[in-house]
């Protein structure tokens, strides 16, 4: 089944978010900062943040990840807003 069917299933609520609870939150453990992203495929993705403006995306598992406009601007976002976190603690 492909996105655009059950998001229209779910009456238009994001349907990654409904069935992956952290996706695209930050998540901050000791000084480790991680998320989660869904792909176009509905695959889940474990992100890591290194502090350096840019994110390490665990492909291990997967032979490909099928991301479009949506997830990358969301990437962005993401890594601006880890990097905040990362100056506020260190």
């Amino acid at each position: 089944m492909g996105r655009d069917i059950l998001k229209t299933m779910t009456m238009n609520k994001n349907i990654e978010d409904l069935l992956y609870p952290n996706n695209n939150k930050l998540i901050l453990n000791d000084d480790e900062i991680t998320t989660t992203i869904v792909d176009c495929e509905l695959d889940e993705y474990e992100c890591k943040f290194n502090g350096a403006e840019d994110i390490q995306i665990n492909t291990e598992g997967y032979t490909h990840i099928t991301l479009d406009i949506d997830t990358l601007e969301s990437l962005i976002t993401l890594i601006k807003k880890a990097e905040k976190m990362y100056n506020k603690i260190k």
